[in-house]
């Protein structure tokens, strides 16, 4: 059983390691606008797929859910699903040549698009996301991060 009582999950693919987080951002801005280099994917979920150097990620808005999230200083208090909410939840995937590239990039990301961070275990059950559903699509997510970093 895959612990998920944490806000990142780190994952070893082939060789390569890379970081697995959940959030909320605010559905205003489209991701094309905050990555224009940025190149849509469509996996279980529709993404935007980003290289920079040696590290990629893919980020994926999790469909037809929204949300009204209120924070703290960028630390969740309440995430409550409403059909007209202004935060849609989003899964953001990362893989690189080593731990310190991938958590370099993480932190990029979350701070370009303004994630509001959440357990996984928590985005599990608000954002209706069976376990072996979010572990099949991390598995998508790694082997298209891995084949586009060694091209």
């Amino acid at each position: 059983m895959t612990n998920f009582d944490r806000f990142r999950m780190r994952v070893t693919y082939k060789g390569l390691h890379g970081l697995s987080a959940c959030g909320f951002r605010s559905r205003a801005v489209p991701l094309g606008a905050l990555f224009p280099t940025a190149d849509e994917v469509v996996l279980t979920m529709a993404g935007c797929f980003h290289k920079l150097g040696e590290a990629a990620t893919v980020i994926y808005e999790v469909p037809d859910k929204r949300f009204d999230v209120a924070s703290t200083d960028g630390v969740l208090d309440l995430a409550v699903p409403n059909p007209k909410g202004d935060h849609i939840a989003v899964i953001i995937d990362v893989l690189a040549l080593d731990f310190h590239a991938a958590e370099g990039m993480m932190d990029d990301v979350t701070e370009t698009c303004e994630i509001v961070p959440i357990k996984l275990s928590d985005a599990m059950g608000i954002m209706e996301i069976e376990e072996e559903d979010y572990l099949d699509r991390l598995r998508d997510s790694m082997r298209l991060l891995h084949t586009e970093l060694r091209r």
